[in-house]
């Protein structure tokens, strides 16, 4: 048990602390390398609020449109709730890493993944399996 524990704090370290290469948006074959926490950062941020339904009645769509609108939708609030997960996760290692999230966050405080990871929760909990 000791060396799965070990394991998994020793990979969420070294994913905490990783860069990625991104291709440069001109696309002349330009690439750099980016922070993973804030690539995250930045994805959980561009499908913030796609989960907050203000309580709207649920209704049914009747064209095409409607539909792919849904699915554009629902895609958000997945991408949403599985970064605000994976931020979650690795902010939980250390003080820097938390602080490091905490920066690329409105109000520079995690306070902003709360409610996501509450959907998350009910949603996984009211699931069928």
């Amino acid at each position: 048990m000791l060396i799965i524990y070990q394991t998994c704090f020793s990979s969420r370290s070294r994913l905490a602390a990783a860069s990625v290469q991104v291709a440069s948006s001109e696309g002349f074959g330009e690439e750099s390398r980016k922070d993973l926490i804030l690539l995250i950062c930045s994805i959980f941020l561009a499908n913030q609020g796609a989960g907050e339904g203000g309580g709207e009645e649920m209704v049914l769509p009747t064209d095409e449109a409607a539909v792919l609108q849904g699915e554009q939708e629902a895609e958000k609030m997945i991408i949403e709730a599985y970064s605000a997960l994976l931020l979650a996760f690795l902010s939980t290692e250390s003080k820097s890493i938390r602080d490091a999230i905490s920066d690329c966050l409105p109000d520079r405080n995690l306070a902003s993944l709360v409610p996501v990871l509450d959907r998350f929760v009910v949603c996984v909990l009211t699931s069928k399996p």
